[in-house]
């Protein structure tokens, strides 16, 4: 298809297609910078853990929780609805040996706290390494599930 430049249609088709694609790629490139510059916020009180994290959230109550276990390193993940940026895995990812689960992961700390629900298994750590230790600790002192974390406990 050509069009003729010297109508006013094709100029305003021209435009519209050159804003539209510079719209885009600005929209694309602001959202994803939560990735980069954002970070994950986890809380748990007495009932539920609640996961803040760019572009997704994550609940669930502490009920729901068959086990839990801290790993060294997250193994290979393959993406199934989920943003990688560089400091954030976030999202539905399939993990080798544990299947199909959320994913809230700061790239560069270590270990990973890998909680089994009824329905799904969420991997997720803190900002640091003592961070991580800290709330798997807190987890683990929860009244009704204190059996399910003690033989993990640090």
């Amino acid at each position: 298809m050509t069009l003729n430049m010297a109508k006013r249609g094709a100029k305003t088709i021209m435009i519209g297609t050159f804003g539209g694609a510079v719209l885009l790629v600005l929209w694309l490139g602001i959202s994803s910078l939560p990735l980069d510059f954002g970070s994950i916020t986890i809380e748990a009180d007495a009932n539920n853990v609640s996961i803040r994290a760019p572009l997704r959230n994550y609940d669930f109550f502490i009920s729901d929780i068959e086990s839990i276990e801290l790993i060294d390193t997250l193994p290979s993940a393959t993406r199934i609805n989920a943003a990688i940026g560089n400091r954030l895995l976030v999202g539905q990812f399939n993990v080798t040996g544990y299947g199909a689960g959320s994913v809230f992961v700061h790239r560069d700390s270590m270990p990973i706290i890998v909680i089994k629900l009824h329905n799904n298994r969420v991997f997720l750590n803190e900002e640091t390494q003592d961070e991580t230790i800290t709330l798997y600790n807190q987890l683990a002192s929860r009244g009704d599930c204190a059996h399910i974390f003690s033989k993990y406990k640090q």
